[in-house]
């Protein structure tokens, strides 16, 4: 059975099959006004140590640890989980390949929260 994250599964034969999978991670210090766990970010330095929220998933590097409780602030050192894609040789050292990662189509409209105060708890579904 072959994973492949941002896809949904295909093979019917997958539903109540486990595995463990690598998720490529980034520690980063977050540079933005605010934002919460799962939101998309995109890293604003060359060396991968700076991050900020982005609006889309379409220029996103990677979302923030999705398992915190807490809002993020200025300076805020979190985890980024990296986007699928974003890595080659992906062991516990692996190379960036952001450059060769293409670009995700926008979501349909529909998919858009229709109220963007996110009051409901809605972190810009996509």
């Amino acid at each position: 059975m072959k994973i492949e994250f941002g896809q949904k599964i295909t093979d019917s034969a997958a539903a109540g099959k486990k595995d463990a999978v690598h998720v490529p991670v980034i520690g980063a210090v977050f540079v933005g006004t605010s934002a919460r766990a799962g939101n998309f970010v995109r890293f604003t330095d060359d060396s991968y140590t700076k991050i900020e929220k982005t609006v889309t998933r379409r220029n996103a590097h990677g979302i923030i640890d999705p398992f915190l409780d807490n809002s993020i602030h200025y300076g805020d050192k979190v985890w980024v989980m990296l986007v699928p894609n974003a890595t080659k040789n992906l062991t516990h050292v692996y190379e960036l390949t952001f450059e060769d990662v293409p670009e995700a189509p926008p979501p349909a409209p529909e998919a858009y929260c229709q109220d963007r105060d996110y009051a409901d708890g809605c972190q810009g579904c996509w």
